[in-house]
């Protein structure tokens, strides 16, 4: 095995390493690379997925904030996802106003 082959397998590791965790190798190899595959795997991002409540919350408070909602899918998919029956004719507001009272429910049901 060469120098420039010794050299390539390396920085392929190093990348390997890297992706662990290791600072070792992280100066020999492409950061962007790293970050690229970390971001793919998403070792880096541990972040819960939202709950079916807390999407419908994030939702609400958007629109309370002037928010307007553009996408008719994601409203009904979260009404659904709450376990609303909603009709794929049925008006944005009166859908939002549903999901407005499922979480009012949910939050009043929860009161200590």
């Amino acid at each position: 095995m060469g120098v420039s082959a010794l050299r390539e397998l390396l920085a392929q590791w190093g990348v390997v390493f890297a992706i662990l965790g290791s600072n070792r190798f992280q100066e020999d190899c492409d950061l962007g690379v790293v970050v690229r595959i970390r971001r793919w795997f998403r070792l880096s991002d541990h972040s819960p997925v939202p709950s079916d409540i807390d999407r419908a919350r994030a939702l609400i408070d958007a629109i309370d904030r002037g928010g307007v909602p553009s996408d008719p899918l994601r409203v009904n998919a979260i009404a659904r996802s709450l376990g609303l029956e909603v009709s794929r004719r049925a008006p944005i507001g009166e859908t939002v106003e549903r999901i407005r009272a499922a979480v009012q429910r949910v939050d009043s049901s929860h009161l200590p």
